[in-house]
């Protein structure tokens, strides 16, 4: 593994890590409250000549939360410095949550430099009740002790039962990730996270990237439904349906890692590309 920090446009310190080797790169963008480090494993079982580019959204891990007000925009146009500084002309691009959102956005801006899209356990858009709750929490993680009343629920919409139960350790450390995260810039991504909108609003998507929709089959965040949609949504789109809840991509990993392996190989012909 590498690690390193670069500077955003407005001087921001941005952390990442690179898992991996090989001329291809793919950029994994992280869920909320998260960071780049959940993606060691899935990385690990993606392998194939690749390397894992996998920065900290501002405020998250080892990246500060700068001066500027967060936007998806914004989260997008710190992975494009990343990749300017890192000298990455293209890179496939993995998004999960948050993370796909924020993939979304550098399709829309950086449309020559995403060379194919994987979006798991994340929307287009949220319709009205969507925003509106997603606004609330934002409001509670502002409030006094904000966080602390987020973390339980949050857990809950992140893993079923089932999981929760056997999988004791990835629950704990989300569950400390969650009581560590600063509950402004928790609003403050939530907040941006209400005005998603580029598929619908965008004409770049009308012919967007080589892409794959990803959903967990007990996801009560991002349902079956809301993926269908999104997949339904982006022309070309491949739709997969796989075991688990929203974090499908963390707590099963080998399965994922199939169906994200089989669509590289397939849609993008092998693993050798200049970088």
């Amino acid at each position: 593994m590498i690690r390193g920090r670069v500077h955003t446009v407005d001087g921001t310190l941005l952390n990442y890590r690179m898992f991996g080797h090989g001329r291809r790169v793919v950029t994994c963008l992280h869920p909320l409250a998260l960071d780049g480090s959940w993606y060691e494993e899935l990385a690990g079982e993606l392998g194939n000549g690749r390397r894992y580019l996998c920065p900290d959204f501002r405020g998250h891990g080892g990246t500060e939360y700068g001066a500027t007000e967060i936007t998806l925009d914004l989260l997008a146009e710190d992975v494009a410095a990343l990749w300017h500084q890192l000298g990455i002309e293209t890179s496939a691009v993995l998004g999960v949550s948050l993370g796909g959102m924020v993939a979304q956005a550098l399709a829309t801006r950086h449309r020559d430099s995403v060379e194919s899209l994987v979006l798991m356990g994340t929307t287009a858009a949220f319709d009205a009740q969507g925003r509106q709750h997603t606004a609330h929490r934002a409001a509670v993680a502002r409030g006094d002790g904000g966080m602390a009343q987020l973390v339980e629920p949050t857990l809950q919409r992140w893993f079923d039962e089932d999981t929760i139960r056997a999988n004791g350790l990835l629950v704990e450390r989300a569950r400390a990730c969650l009581r560590a995260t600063d509950g402004g810039v928790h609003g403050s991504v939530l907040d941006a996270m209400c005005d998603l909108d580029y598929i619908q609003s965008s004409s770049e998507w009308k012919s967007p990237p080589t892409t794959l929709v990803i959903g967990g089959e007990g996801d009560t965040s991002a349902t079956p439904e809301v993926i269908k949609a999104l997949a339904a949504a982006v022309p070309g789109a491949e739709l997969r349906m796989v075991e688990g809840g929203h974090m499908a991509a963390f707590e099963n990993v080998g399965p994922v890692a199939g169906v994200v392996n089989e669509f590289y190989e397939r849609r993008l012909g092998g693993t050798e590309q200049s970088s």
